[in-house]
């Protein structure tokens, strides 16, 4: 019996939400917990009749219990492993030296992200430190969060070229254009 296989090198790197979980803000799980905790009423059915999971409500019970000031609701910004600034740097960098003609591959910045980690003694994965570069979602992420770096192969540009584009060279042919419109 054969059996495809997808070919996962073309499938999207897009994740589509498949539940709503995580998805209850802090205000409703409050207002769940407190029933729980001051009305006395059961975790399951304060959680059927508010709509939120039994098991992360019993969970935000627990964590209400051991602090009251606690924010309940999930926090997925553990798992990340530059901050807003430290990437706002990096894409002001890619920026610059895209500016000056040197555009840098996917591969250098990976690996350029990975160097910035290491000095910054960030906590990173495992396969990074294997393969001494970024991983290709964390690109690919990066990319969306930050759209304005041109990121690709770069083309050679020569000496001459990137010299000779100034401000001097630029009049000198725009002068006569000038001229020739006010004529008209």
């Amino acid at each position: 019996m054969y059996v495809a296989v997808p070919d996962w090198s073309t499938m999207p790197r897009t994740y589509h939400r498949k539940t709503d979980m995580g998805r209850v803000p802090h205000d409703a799980m409050f207002k769940a917990v407190r029933l729980v905790r001051e009305e006395g009423l059961s975790v399951r059915r304060v959680a059927e009749s508010e709509g939120v999971s039994k098991s992360a409500l019993s969970r935000y019970v627990l964590k209400y219990q051991q602090d009251p000031n606690a924010h309940l609701a999930p926090n997925y910004g553990h798992s990340k492993i530059f901050t807003i600034e430290q990437e706002q740097q990096l894409a002001q960098y890619l920026e610059t030296c895209s500016s000056m003609f040197h555009g840098l591959t996917p591969r250098n910045v990976r690996k350029l992200a990975y160097e910035m980690a290491c000095m910054n003694n960030l906590a990173i994965p495992q396969k990074w430190v294997d393969k001494q570069q970024a991983g290709e979602d964390w690109f690919t992420a990066f990319l969306k969060r930050h759209p304005s770096p041109s990121v690709r192969s770069p083309e050679a540009t020569s000496l001459a070229r990137a010299t000779a584009f100034n401000e001097h060279n630029i009049k000198i042919k725009i002068d006569p254009l000038d001229r020739y419109v006010k004529s008209r």
